[in-house]
């Protein structure tokens, strides 16, 4: 290779070493130059090789986490540069009771001090997936009743059932000193389905106000109580009256929905049933995020071209990158898609559509009725001088309507295949 760099970096001791001891040491005779930070410590061998050893006592807390040091971390690393040369050796030594680890970056600021952190990826905040196609909301256009009925036996021996009530013994004659109390539960229009009682004497009390002869309670909205009363003389049939509920009109169907792609930015729709990558087909940026909803079938990936292992396009929670997209996979419409790119190499990126699934057909009588097989016979000539070889390949080549089709090659010599209509064919 023409040239190369490293940072060999937390160099330290996490304990206090004897004067001849060395906790974290490190030699290297390939370099063409180094960097050494204030706390390293570097001598010379006579072969010229550089020795690099930890000069301070420090735990983990000084630790990198990016390629980005601080002043604390660069004085505690060290930067070599390797050209023309296709392999170099570090001797990394540890004469202390426990493991040591060395950190080592391909990249840092040491080597490019102007370089400026990456921006902070802003990770989005996990909600749970919306349904989708949204269904679209229900209104209800009337009031729906109370599920408590409207009547109920007070006292008495009327009839009461939940939205009629009726005389004692109807629709035979209601006995002399017949009472009853029936409450009403809400206010409640009342439909009068028969009424018969002797005028005046014998009567049913609605609202404070009294029915009797055949003048019953049509229509008048009741509330609290209905109470009846017989005297002792002249029975008649009696009543039946009713609760008027009103009938809940049938809720119309949502429309169904249209089938499309859904996607937040920055990826982009393309066409009815497809979908790509941020700014395809140049290269996707950095720290690019998004979610996709397709409608039901089987993806079809056009092209995929991501950084392998850290551009992931992630199906129901399987992970795409490099040059494997999820051609062939199956989505359904409350499919997860998500696309992440993240800091550093970008590539084309991707396109891929949804391709509805296939309807079928019911077969045709024709195709019901026909035969399941079909006899070939074929007359093969012996293996003479003339023809030293023959070379047979039969396979099913397809299922048609239920008959398999039977395919057959010849090849290095004369043969004549006879069908079962009596025509026939020859081959070389």
């Amino acid at each position: 290779m023409s040239w190369a760099t490293l940072t060999l970096m937390d160099i330290d001791c996490g304990r206090t070493t004897g004067l001849n001891e060395d906790c974290e040491v490190i030699v290297s005779a390939d370099h063409s130059e180094y960097q050494a930070g204030g706390n390293v410590a570097v001598t010379f061998g006579e072969d010229g090789a550089a020795t690099f050893k930890d000069m301070i006592v420090s735990g983990a807390e000084n630790n990198p986490h990016n390629i980005i040091l601080n002043g604390e971390q660069k004085a505690l690393a060290v930067a070599l540069s390797f050209e023309n040369t296709d392999h170099f050796t570090l001797d990394m030594l540890n004469d202390a009771g426990y493991p040591r680890t060395f950190l080592v970056a391909g990249i840092t600021n040491i080597q490019w001090p102007n370089m400026e952190p990456p921006p902070i990826k802003l990770i989005p905040q996990t909600v749970p997936p919306t349904p989708w196609p949204t269904p679209a909301p229900v209104s209800t256009l009337f009031p729906t009743p109370s599920p408590t009925c409207p009547f109920t036996a007070v006292s008495g021996s009327c009839v009461v059932t939940c939205t009629c009530v009726s005389s004692p013994n109807y629709p035979q004659n209601y006995a002399a000193n017949d009472a009853c109390v029936i409450g009403v539960a809400r206010p409640t229009p009342l439909i009068t389905k028969d009424f018969s009682t002797e005028a005046f004497w014998d009567t049913l009390q609605v609202n404070g106000k009294s029915f009797s002869g055949t003048d019953g309670p049509e229509n008048v909205v009741a509330e609290g109580t209905i109470s009846w009363k017989a005297d002792k003389q002249d029975q008649d049939k009696g009543w039946q009256i009713c609760a008027s509920i009103p009938e809940t009109a049938p809720i119309p169907a949502p429309p169904t929905p249209t089938i499309t792609v859904q996607t937040t930015e920055p990826c982009e729709s393309s066409g009815a049933l497809c979908v790509q990558s941020p700014n395809y087909p140049l290269n996707y940026g950095d720290y690019q995020t998004c979610s996709i909803r397709l409608p039901a079938g089987t993806l079809h990936v056009d092209e995929f071209f991501t950084e392998k292992l850290y551009d992931t396009l992630t199906v129901d929670g399987v992970s795409f990158s490099g040059q494997t997209g999820p051609d062939g996979v199956e989505v359904s419409a409350s499919s997860v898609i998500v696309w992440s790119s993240d800091w550093g190499t970008t590539h084309t990126g991707w396109r891929m559509c949804a391709e509805p699934p296939a309807t079928t057909t019911a077969p045709t009588e024709e195709v019901l009725n026909r035969p399941r097989s079909v006899p070939l016979m074929f007359d093969l000539p012996s293996v003479t001088n003339e023809h030293p070889w023959l070379l047979m390949l039969c396979g099913i080549t397809g299922i048609v309507g239920g008959l398999g089709i039977l395919g057959c090659v010849l090849k290095g010599c004369g043969a004549v295949t006879h069908f079962e209509d009596g025509s026939s064919s020859e081959s070389n």
